[in-house]
């Protein structure tokens, strides 16, 4: 007996369902309408459209799922595919084993952990990494020419800002290690934030938006499509173009043709908008040697801390160890100095990983040949390959065909349907959580010749399962894992050989290269994160309506507020949107122009955007925008504010506490960020009321009343009225004259 699979039933409300809901909704919409019998021509007008909703109700019931991700595709959404897990992990050796050279480690190494469930779950190193024998000690900072230690904020808990809450060029951060960094060697320091996965989401963004910008760039003369955005205000007009990488015609040309020519430059994409450090490494006491990137002394993969990432230095020349600041002891400093630019807002550490490299759970399939991937073509349409392990990362699934006349594989291209391949594209979709492969059937999708030898190349993952706590990752994966082992091997032997070059006297052989491997000390400091599995048909569409709340274009002055608050690589505290003014000629109407002011997180007393972050946001907001529209990105206008004041207390209550009291209140009361009188950020534009400054003193503790009261403007003019602000004005807190009295 054959059994019919149920149909879901995505809307199971009926005609009369309809109708009463319609019914109820009466009173809250049209509160004047009052006869809700049926006889009321209104409630025919109800039941009509209650009938032709229960019919798309009835269709929307009929939509087979393969529709419905259709419907996501036009949408822009797509299911993600399984996810693998991802951590750093902190590297070292005992140097009583092997001494104190350093230890290299290529990209792909795995590691190995079981996790509570006993299960041994494999990672793979995402990029090279040279093990040194240094050790972080001391972390300091210097401000103004004052050291402060700082080495056990991270180990707490709490946030370390390099160069402060308030940063300004001259700050510098000072790490010192037990030895000295080997010359010319690359050591990896790992530096993380308080959200991998924002951090994450954040870099992307970044990426894709330097992407788009330099789209419309023409690659040979670098000027289609792009204007230079002026130092001053930027306008939505202007769109920054860098230097890009010139791609030669046909570099291409071994690559799918749904590939773009052009070369993404992260160095570039993740380049501060504004802020510009140094590292540096000291050679001599009071001597320090600049590290050069151009030299590749030294790759910052953070952007000047504001990204969880890596910091790549190559010492060119010997340190030495010194005391310095508030550490006696003898270290070895490195030093990054805040050189230039200003920060959004302060950036925050919480981890510093000394030899880190970032692993994530996808290893290649443990197999070889047929076993590992492959099978024989039959020649049949929509022809299956089952992968013997599962789930599988789509994106690294590459699938080729038995050499053709030319005695080259025929590399297949991975696509999410068939249905516009022709008969003679190679293409397959994939079913990355069953590990499935199927091909098309000659019409749509071309299909494996009979007797051809199919070989499938990828990576497995555990998905979800990935997510392993801190410390479970501890040693390398062994000698089962044959292809890993015997590149690891190799790689070490040839690290061994190159020392004995450089060093006479050192041994070399397999037993060496052993004993590397055997002397590594493998840590793993916190959980493993962002593994996940193969997304579902209702989670993707519940994203869906998630993304319409999204506001990707700036039309409204909403808009323009949160779209420019979502700049990528931007900390905006606030943004305010005006339609219709000039930030020159504010008395004046503009029509067409919308003046967008932004208000960083710094400096702490009076936020102002920098020139390179007006722009920045001037870019983002510029490929949004509507057409025919021109956008102004300005900073407030700040007024000062001094209050004097004659202030009588109460019986008891000492003159000199009641005057700071009340100092320090005023100032809340002024802050940009932090003031008002719901103490969210005084309002773009608000005059200041005499009441409300009244108030704010005579609810300060010991005040019994205000005798006088006079509000200062910046140019010194006293006034008992209240103080009038422009629309882009903010006020700042003057230094106060408080007089009081006692009873």
């Amino acid at each position: 007996m054959i059994m019919a699979l149920p149909m879901p039933n995505l809307d199971d409300r009926r005609w009369a369902d309809l109708v009463e809901e319609g019914r109820a909704l009466l009173p809250v919409y049209a509160p004047d309408w009052t006869d809700h019998n049926d006889s009321d021509p209104g409630i025919t007008f109800i039941e009509l459209l209650a009938w032709i909703a229960e019919m798309d109700v009835y269709r929307v019931n009929l939509i087979p799922e393969r529709h419905r991700r259709k419907f996501l595709a036009l949408a822009g959404i797509r299911l993600r595919p399984p996810a693998p897990a991802r951590t750093v992990l902190g590297l070292g050796f005992d140097a009583t084993k092997v001494g104190s050279q350093p230890f290299r480690l290529p990209a792909g190494t795995e590691f190995a952990g079981t996790d509570v469930f006993g299960v041994r779950t494999l990672f793979r190193a995402k990029h090279a990494v040279t093990v040194a024998p240094a050790r972080l000690e001391s972390i300091q900072r210097e401000i103004e020419g004052r050291f402060h230690d700082v080495t056990g904020l991270p180990a707490a808990g709490e946030p370390l800002r390099p160069f402060g809450d308030d940063p300004r060029p001259g700050a510098a951060l000072y790490l010192g290690f037990d030895v000295a960094f080997p010359r010319d060697e690359p050591v990896s320091l790992y530096f993380l934030g308080a959200d991998a996965a924002v951090s994450a989401t954040e870099r992307r963004s970044l990426i894709r938006e330097w992407s788009a910008n330099h789209e419309g760039c023409d690659e040979l003369s670098g000027t289609m499509g792009c204007v230079r955005v002026p130092a001053g205000n930027a306008t939505a007009s202007a769109l920054p173009c860098a230097d890009t990488q010139i791609v030669l015609p046909g570099a291409m040309a071994s690559r799918p043709a749904t590939t773009s020519s052009r070369r993404i430059d992260k160095a570039a994409a993740l380049r501060h908008h504004s802020v510009r450090t140094v590292w540096e490494i000291a050679v001599a006491p009071g001597v320090w040697r600049t590290l050069d990137p151009d030299r590749g002394e030294v790759r910052d993969g953070t952007r000047a801390f504001t990204l969880d990432g890596r910091v790549v230095l190559r010492a060119p020349a010997a340190m030495i160890g010194q005391a310095m600041g508030s550490v006696r002891a003898n270290r070895y400093y490195v030093r990054c100095r805040l050189a230039a630019g200003q920060y959004d807002a302060a950036p925050a550490i919480h981890h510093v990983i000394v030899n880190g490299v970032r692993v994530e759970q996808a290893v290649e399939s443990g197999g070889e040949g047929i076993a590992a991937g492959g099978a024989i073509g039959t020649g049949e349409p929509f022809q299956r390959i089952a992968l013997p392990e599962k789930p599988v990362i789509a994106s690294s699934v590459r699938l080729f065909t038995e050499p053709g006349p030319d005695g080259t594989w025929a590399l297949w291209e991975r696509r999410d349907d068939l249905d516009a391949s022709s008969p003679t594209d190679r293409h397959f979709v994939l079913d990355a959580t069953a590990g499935e492969i199927t091909v098309g059937d000659g019409a749509h999708g071309s299909t494996v010749g009979e007797g051809s030898e199919i070989q499938v190349d990828y990576r497995v993952t555990r998905a979800e399962a990935g997510n392993v706590p801190a410390g479970t990752i501890r040693a390398l994966a062994g000698k089962d894992r044959f292809r890993h082992w015997e590149a690891l091997v190799a790689a070490v032997e040839d690290r061994v050989a190159e020392m004995e070059r450089s060093t006479p006297g050192l041994s070399v052989g397999a037993a060496d290269a052993l004993s590397w491997i055997d002397a590594l000390v493998v840590s793993q400091p916190f959980p493993a994160a962002e593994g996940a599995a193969a997304e579902t048909l209702a989670h993707a569409e519940g994203r869906a309506i998630e993304r319409m709340e999204e506001r990707t274009r700036a039309v409204t002055l909403e808009d323009f507020e949160q779209v420019a608050l979502h700049t990528p690589g931007v900390r905006l505290a606030r943004a305010h949107a005006c339609a219709n003014v000039h930030p020159r000629l504010p008395c004046y109407r503009a029509p067409g122009i919308v003046t967008v002011v932004v208000i960083p997180h710094l400096p702490q007393a009076r936020p102002m955007p920098s020139a390179e972050l007006r722009r920045t946001v001037a870019s983002y907001l510029a490929r949004r925008r509507l057409i025919g529209s021109r956008i102004e990105v300005v900073g407030p206008t700040y007024h000062v504010v001094t209050v004097r004041a004659k202030v009588q207390l109460l019986s008891g209550v000492g003159p000199g506490g009641a005057r700071e009291r009340i100092a320090a209140s005023l100032e809340r009361f002024f802050h940009p960020l932090k003031g008002g009188t719901d103490q969210e950020g005084w309002p773009l534009g608000r005059d200041v009321y005499r009441s409300e400054v009244l108030q704010v003193i005579d609810e300060t503790a010991g005040v019994d009343f205000v005798v006088d009261l006079e509000l200062v403007d910046e140019d010194g003019l006293a006034s008992c009225a209240n103080l009038c602000i422009g629309p882009f004005g903010l006020v700042a807190s003057g230094r106060h004259a408080i007089e009081v009295r006692q009873p």
